[in-house]
């Protein structure tokens, strides 16, 4: 079961970041960002490097809601709530354990994008 809760610690941001991405798109917030491609716009083989779904604004709103999930889990965690978290670095850094997982989220998947 500590495995289980564990998984969640990791798992609630960067599915609230993905719950809060789509309604950013569905209700096309941040348009300007929209429009921002994360390659810059640029090629390889005539094709855009990470396609044009890769924006500024997915980026934004994906670290910017892992961080603040981050934080609101640690502070339920502190006050009343105790989850087994994955590593203490989580618990002990929110903030910056948010910032590294949304970071980190956003990295994975331009290799995909790249291969698409």
């Amino acid at each position: 079961m500590t495995t289980v809760l564990q998984l969640l610690w990791l798992a609630l941001p960067i599915i609230a970041a993905g719950l809060v991405h789509l309604a950013v798109m569905k209700l096309d917030l941040m348009p300007g960002l929209r429009r921002l491609p994360i390659d810059g716009g640029l090629t390889f083989r005539g094709r855009r490097l990470f396609g044009d779904n890769k924006t500024w604004r997915g980026a934004i709103v994906t670290i910017g809601t892992t961080t603040v999930a981050a934080w609101a889990m640690a502070g339920l965690n502190a006050c009343c709530w105790h989850l087994p978290v994955l590593v203490p670095f989580a618990a002990t850094n929110p903030i910056a354990w948010g910032l590294l997982l949304g970071t980190g989220y956003i990295a994975g998947e331009l290799p995909n994008s790249f291969a698409k």
